[in-house]
């Protein structure tokens, strides 16, 4: 558990960039008309974030209600489902988070003034940066498609289940575990290990 100041700073930056991910891949993607977004500047980079109040309103309560699972080291996955009109996922871009910070920094890490915040913000940022170009990995997507977020936890403490309930059906799943392409892999010794990846269905 992150109970020290440290770790809950560092928890913050992780739902502030997962929230910035979430809007760069629905204007990457095209879910929502470009003129929907504005440009904004996170870690250092430059992306997009939608207009939409609800919209906002709906990523941000979301993400904020990760964070327990985050300090808790419970959460596995967030992802980005994309599905058709037929409401079938045909795209998923997952965000697989583990804060590898303790309740006490190792006396190196103290040393040299704790988390390494350049790193951080630097490895984050490239992330975003990886996001605005998904388009070459994946096929354009079909006419009517929206989203979800679906949060994927190794332990239901924790978990808002007003919010975040257990499946009962395979029908948001591509596959289990996650087996996307990598597209970026962030990794700041003592502090975090993040993978993002992609993964699309097979379309007739």
């Amino acid at each position: 558990m992150l109970n020290d100041p440290q770790g809950a700073a560092l928890c913050s930056v992780v739902l502030e960039f997962l929230e910035v991910a979430v809007h760069t891949v629905l204007f990457t993607r095209g879910i929502y008309h470009k003129d929907a977004f504005e440009r904004v500047r996170a870690f250092n980079t430059y992306c997009r974030r939608s207009r939409h109040p609800e919209l906002n309103s709906y990523i941000s309560s979301t993400i904020s209600r990760l964070r327990p699972l985050i300090e808790s080291g419970h959460l596995r996955e967030l992802a980005v489902l994309v599905l058709d009109s037929r409401s079938s996922v045909v795209e998923r871009v997952s965000f697989c988070t583990q804060l590898l910070i303790s309740s006490a920094l190792d006396q190196a890490q103290q040393a040299q003034g704790g988390v390494d915040v350049d790193a951080l913000e630097a490895g984050l940022g490239s992330a975003l940066l990886k996001l605005q170009f998904i388009d070459s990995l994946l096929k354009p997507l079909p006419q009517g498609c929206t989203f979800e977020l679906a949060a994927y936890s190794t332990s239901r403490s924790g978990v808002d289940t007003q919010y975040f309930g257990q499946e009962s059906s395979g029908a948001l799943e591509l596959r289990q575990p996650v087996t996307g392409t990598p597209l970026k892999t962030v990794c700041v010794p003592g502090c975090i290990n993040m993978q993002v990846l992609v993964e699309e269905a097979a379309r007739g």
